[in-house]
């Protein structure tokens, strides 16, 4: 997919021509390279999408993973100081 966005518009023109050519009802070449678009950029969005969820779940992951270590370190703050002497 990536191969055919990068090619030239008149190439990429040559690629839906022969596409539309092949067709039982044949299409317009340029509907179906926005129909090619289209879908890229569904693909695009939705990969988008999930990248920015995984990422949000990163953060959330970390705050909870921090909020467990500030814990722990309170906790045996506490402890220590309990069975210290205070100089």
């Amino acid at each position: 997919m990536n191969s055919f966005v990068k090619l030239s518009a008149e190439e990429r023109y040559l690629y839906c021509r022969q596409a539309a050519e092949r067709m039982e009802v044949p299409l317009p070449a340029a509907v179906i390279e926005k129909d090619f678009w289209v879908f890229f950029f569904s693909i695009c969005s939705v990969t988008i999408a999930v990248m920015h969820s995984i990422y949000q779940y990163s953060i959330h992951q970390h705050a909870i993973h921090q909020h467990a270590i500030d814990q722990y370190a309170i906790k045996t703050a506490s402890s220590m100081a309990s069975i210290l002497p205070i100089a």
